[in-house]
Order: C-alpha cells, then sequence, then structure tokens
C-alpha cells in the first residue's frame, strides 16, 4: 500500500521526466526564429598565400595564425521565407567538408549579414575577406547560420561542389 508520501515521489518523477523531455523541445522551437533560402552560391579563392592572424566578422572572428587568402563569398540572394518577423544578426560562412552534404567541416570564412525582414530578400551578396587555406581535398559549402535565442543556429547549408574545381 503506497503512502501519501510515495504518491508525491511519484508525481514529481513524472513531472521532472516531463519537463526534461519537453524543455528541450520547447527551446528548439523558440530558436527557429526565421527560415532562409539561398540562390545561386559561390566561392571565388584568391592566389596569395599570406600566414597571418584571421580578423573576420561573423561567427568566426577569430580563426587562428594559419595560411590565408583573399576570398570572396557570396550568392545570387538570401531570401527570409518567413511568414512573420525579422531575422537575427546572420553569418554567412564558406567550410570546406571531407564528404559531400556532410554535417562536419572546416570552417575557412565568416562575415556579417544584417538582418532580413520577412519576406524579403537581399539580393547579389558579395563579401571579400581572408579564408583560411586549405589545401586537402573535400567539398564547399556556403552556410547561413542566424543569432536567435542566445545562441547561432544553421539554417541553411548549400552544397557548391568539390574544393579541386574552385
Amino acid at each position: 500500500m503506497k503512502t501519501q508520501a510515495s504518491h508525491r515521489v511519484t508525481a514529481m518523477s513524472r513531472a521532472f521526466l516531463f519537463i526534461a523531455v519537453a524543455a528541450p523541445l520547447v527551446f528548439a522551437s523558440l530558436a527557429q526564429a526565421a527560415k532562409f533560402k539561398i540562390d545561386g552560391g559561390f566561392v571565388t579563392l584568391g592566389t596569395d598565400k599570406v600566414i597571418k592572424l584571421s580578423q573576420a566578422s561573423g561567427r568566426y572572428p577569430d580563426l587562428g595564425k594559419n595560411y590565408y587568402r583573399t576570398t570572396t563569398i557570396g550568392c545570387k540572394s538570401i531570401t527570409n521565407t518567413s511568414k512573420k518577423g525579422n531575422s537575427g544578426q546572420l553569418s554567412l560562412e564558406y567550410w570546406a567538408s571531407p564528404v559531400y552534404n556532410s554535417e562536419m567541416g572546416t570552417p575557412l570564412m565568416s562575415v556579417l549579414l544584417s538582418p532580413i525582414k520577412s519576406g524579403k530578400k537581399i539580393s547579389n551578396v558579395s563579401k571579400e575577406d581572408s579564408a583560411r587555406y586549405y589545401n586537402d581535398e573535400g567539398y564547399v559549402q556556403l552556410r547561413l547560420y542566424e543569432f536567435s535565442a542566445g545562441q547561432w543556429v544553421l539554417r541553411v547549408k548549400k552544397n557548391l561542389g568539390n574544393l579541386e574545381e574552385l
């Protein structure tokens, strides 16, 4: 026969379990502030190869001391396809990845973009900066991150092909 105290413990255990399972789902949905679409996409690599410290903008303002080269990244347009609300601060990034369409990879360059209002787009995006030199074989991705709910969240990943083709 269960006592009133054991019923309270069981009820508290169930409540804790519910919170532990439901809280991440609630916070994940809060982080979904905007949806985006990237049209086109390019990475143009310069021929220079200089060792220096990175001083980029975006999510990775300091990629450390390494070989860098002048690089231009961009796309035809970035559209905020959300029905309402503005996006947070955006970071457009150039990544090298060992496997096509991989979630893993190496960030080589990041640049800050201004927030985009819902239903609006920015066109002819082209940003020149220094990108880490990457000499390995792999695939190129443009990634768009949004600062939302206190963290950077990946919103779009666009595969651009093989590094050797650049």
